[in-house]
């Protein structure tokens, strides 16, 4: 189901062949399923008093919608470019002795500069990471 789920969030993920059964279904049949299963009434509920009992029941509902979050998010973090990678780079070092990194210690904040307005020098520091 949580698979599903996510291919009618993502239309370009392949289904499995177990999933494909349901990858027409809504949330609300997808909670209705669940709760027959577990052998809960549902004649004359509607989708939404589904979802949310199935939400409030010990059915699976919940964690097929965790999977299906998980999922979207790890499919997002993985498109997404690394800050880190833009502001370091991979090095390696020849033999197993402690080596020394010059990194940017303080510096002055950025002040707010109008048309006319004077720059003022300040100083940066520099410290050292032992790695």
């Amino acid at each position: 189901m949580g698979e599903a789920l996510y291919a009618r969030i993502n239309p370009a993920h392949a289904l499995s062949e177990p999933a494909r059964r349901l990858a027409y279904s809504t949330c609300a049949e997808m909670a209705r399923e669940l709760l027959t299963q577990r052998g809960h009434a549902v004649t004359g509920l509607s989708p939404a008093a589904m979802v949310t009992r199935a939400l409030h029941t010990t059915s699976d509902f919940g964690i097929i919608l965790g999977d299906t979050v998980g999922r979207t998010l790890r499919a997002a973090y993985q498109a997404a470019p690394s800050g880190i990678r833009q502001l370091g780079r991979r090095t390696s070092a020849r033999d197993f002795r402690a080596v020394n990194k010059i990194m940017l210690g303080e510096a002055p904040l950025l002040e707010k500069l109008g048309e006319h307005g004077e720059i003022k020098a300040g100083t940066m520091t520099s410290a050292r990471e032992d790695s």
